[in-house]
């Protein structure tokens, strides 16, 4: 195990989660991935080789802490980018039925090369935005659970995860520890469209807290709506 794998389990093991040697190694692949061509697309920041691990892998798995074992039905992870929190889920829950959702070219065709090199089977990359993809009948409604990460304000990835999610539909949004002006705009949105605050989770990654928003999305919207 290198060094990359050593810190991401020790992060998940405060979690109490316990990840297998693949996939630890697909990990470990996956941020070599990133270093290699992350700079040149825009993907990330210059950050070392631990932050990597700590702060982008590490912190995309807690989502684990609020979401079930085996999902029943599709992930979508919105605004993809690198990959993060969507790969990083799908490698240590290789069973799950996964959708990498990203509107920018480039960003996509990156996601496209690491599913197909780490042969993600169950992984499907989709370029485009996530407002216009819910307008296709084979993905509207269709998703269990939505995870997003550096998206948007928690209205606006309402917005984006509603029409993609099933009646009951579940949404865990990662953000940061000022979160609390964003659920009220959020609950106000929730009451229009229907859904509720499920749980606010509060984690620590490294030195950084983080919290993972959970929201349910209703039956009244989708009814309306005409989604499921």
């Amino acid at each position: 195990m290198g060094r990359v794998g050593r810190i991401v389990g020790e992060e998940a093991a405060k979690w109490g989660l316990v990840l297998d040697g693949t996939a630890t190694a697909g990990l470990e692949r996956y941020c070599r991935m990133i270093a290699e061509a992350g700079r040149a697309l825009g993907l990330t920041a210059r950050i070392s080789e631990e932050e990597l691990a700590r702060y982008h892998v590490a912190d995309a798995l807690s989502c684990l802490l609020v979401m079930p074992e085996c999902p029943e039905g599709a992930v979508v992870d919105i605004g993809s980018g690198a990959g993060l929190p969507g790969v990083v889920l799908k490698l240590a829950r290789p069973r799950w039925e996964v959708l990498l959702v990203e509107a920018a070219r480039k960003k996509a065709a990156f996601l496209e090369w690491v599913v197909r090199e780490l042969d993600l089977r169950g992984a499907t990359v989709v370029w485009e935005r996530a407002e216009e993809l819910a307008r296709r009948p084979e993905y509207a409604g269709r998703c269990a659970w939505a995870v997003t990460r550096a998206v948007g304000p928690l209205e606006v990835v309402i917005g984006y995860a509603w029409p993609l999610l099933r009646a009951g539909g579940r949404l865990v949004a990662q953000k940061g520890p000022r979160v609390a002006d964003e659920l009220k705009d959020a609950e106000r949105v929730l009451r229009v469209h229907g859904g509720r605050v499920l749980e606010l989770r509060e984690v620590r990654v490294g030195e950084r807290r983080r919290v993972l928003v959970v929201l349910e999305k209703g039956k009244e919207f989708a009814v309306v709506r005409g989604i499921d």
